[in-house]
């Protein structure tokens, strides 16, 4: 179990925070939250982390380093359940500013900014997941579902360059 609040986490040549094969974790907790950014690969990985939560964090600029563009997240949620990514502001983050994949029993993606991933600004891929009242925009494709089931509900997706919600 870990709880990280108030801090900066930057420049790290992979991951700003990497939490794997855990339960109860969480990375911001109260409107303080943390600045995660200019890190090499994904600003926060969820990898087989039961019940995390990723709560009021300012995530910006991860994954610009020259890493694999299909790689490079702000939060990547990979095969991790039950999570809760709520009330952060992503901006400008690799490919994804969120990309969740094969994570099941509702990951929750719920109320956050997220504003120019390069490529999706958010990415649901092999899921059972729910976005809701997120404020989307600035990205190639604002949310792109895959694979899976997926409930979204109350999102303002704007201003993307591609499309605003893709499905295949």
């Amino acid at each position: 179990e870990l709880t990280v609040t108030g801090s900066t986490i930057s420049d790290n040549d992979v991951h700003g925070v990497l939490v794997t094969y855990t339960t109860a974790n969480q990375i911001g907790t109260d409107a303080s939250g943390n600045t995660i950014e200019d890190n090499g690969l994904n600003g926060v990985q969820l990898f087989e982390a039961a019940s995390t939560q990723v709560i009021n964090n300012d995530i910006n600029g991860n994954g610009l380093d020259g890493s694999p563009p299909y790689d490079s997240n702000g939060i990547f949620n990979n095969v991790a359940w039950s999570s809760i990514i709520r009330g952060n502001r992503l901006f400008g983050n690799g490919a994804y500013n969120v990309h969740v994949r094969k994570s099941h029993n509702d990951p929750t993606v719920i109320d956050n900014t997220i504003s120019g991933g390069t490529t999706r600004g958010v990415w649901m891929d092999e899921s059972s997941a729910v976005l809701q009242d997120n404020h989307i925009s600035g990205s190639g494709i604002g949310v792109y579902f895959t694979d899976g089931t997926y409930v979204s509900s109350g999102n303002v997706i704007f201003n993307n360059s591609n499309t605003g919600i893709y499905t295949s």
